[in-house]
């Protein structure tokens, strides 16, 4: 507030003229008075309208905040009150105020559909010398026999996901999932953005997909696979990979046991390092689509999926094209 004009603020520092001896010497300015006020006590301080401003402009958000945690008042943002699926582009990166894992996968699975979900646990870096070749093999063989049927998922990362992701063929519908205010930048696939950070983002991806397929893959690979498997997911191990997918850093026990529907020679290929990578994608297909056959809600047809995929998993297709399971 500017300076009555009769006398000066209080608070400025400005020369103060000597006082009538029957007035009481003025009081010297307190000590957060600043040089700011240094204009004669009749003109009012010029900075004083312009420092009040972004006080009072920072003051507002404040108030407002504590407003909306007593009144409920309601609160401008440029976040979202609620999450929004990102455009078609994938540039709306907005992140929602509040949202809760099971919120996040309400939302998330009814963008992806009720068909089954395949996903895929891997590094952001291939290790492997025939990693690459393998991953295309499956990702193309899973597409060719199941991507009219099946929903495939990633988890948006480069390396094993990335590679898998662009060679699941143009039949195939792709959904990448990541937190919010990431991008996959694969050029395929949709990405859907749910969980505020990547622990939150592993917790809801571990719990999407019907069957996993793991290629390598660190400890957080290994952690979701665990997860997926706790809650009834199954998950096929690519042994000759290594990596998580090998059974390293606690991947789970139950998931690098042979399946009842699966015979030895099938499960073998998962091993083998000697055998075309063709022959271990084959046998990948065949027991994903083994599983899918046990708990898919819509018919698969064996006749669509039996030239990929070993006789067990044939015949549990054919179960599956006549006793079809709704997912619930």
């Amino acid at each position: 507030v500017a300076a009555p004009t009769t006398a000066p603020a209080p608070s400025a520092s400005a020369p103060v003229a000597p006082a009538a001896p029957s007035v009481a010497p003025a009081q010297p300015p307190p000590p957060h008075a600043t040089s700011a006020a240094s204009a004669p006590a009749t003109t009012p301080a010029p900075n004083a309208s312009a420092s009040a401003a972004p006080a009072a402009a920072s003051a507002a958000p404040a108030a407002a905040a504590k407003a909306d945690s007593v009144g409920h008042t309601a609160v401008a943002t440029t976040a979202p009150a609620k999450a929004v699926e990102p455009h078609a582009d994938g540039k709306d990166k907005s992140a929602p105020i509040q949202e809760t894992v099971a919120e996040a996968l309400a939302r998330v699975r009814a963008t992806m559909g009720s068909m089954p979900r395949i996903g895929i646990l891997g590094g952001p870096v291939l290790q492997g010398h025939d990693t690459e070749g393998l991953l295309q093999e499956i990702a193309s063989q899973l597409g060719k026999s199941l991507g009219s049927r099946t929903t495939f998922i990633t988890a948006g990362m480069p390396g094993v996901q990335k590679v898998f992701a662009k060679n699941c063929g143009e039949r195939a519908k792709v959904f990448n999932v990541l937190p919010w205010g990431k991008d996959s930048n694969y050029g395929v696939g949709q990405d859907v953005h749910a969980g505020m950070d990547m622990q939150a983002r592993r917790e809801i991806y571990s719990s999407l997909g019907d069957v996993y397929i793991a290629v390598e893959g660190g400890p957080a690979d290994a952690e979701e696979a665990k997860q997926a498997v706790a809650r009834g997911a199954r998950v096929v191990p690519v042994f000759r990979a290594g990596g998580a997918g090998a059974g390293r850093f606690s991947f789970p026990s139950s998931a690098l046991e042979r399946p009842d529907f699966v015979n030895e020679a099938e499960w073998s290929l998962l091993r083998r390092h000697e055998v075309p990578v063709a022959k271990t994608a084959s046998a990948v297909v065949a027991i994903v689509t083994g599983f899918l056959a046990q708990e898919a809600p819509k018919p698969i047809s064996p006749t669509s999926a039996a030239g990929a995929i070993g006789s067990s998993a044939a015949a549990g297709l054919h179960h599956l094209a006549t006793n079809g399971m709704g997912r619930t």
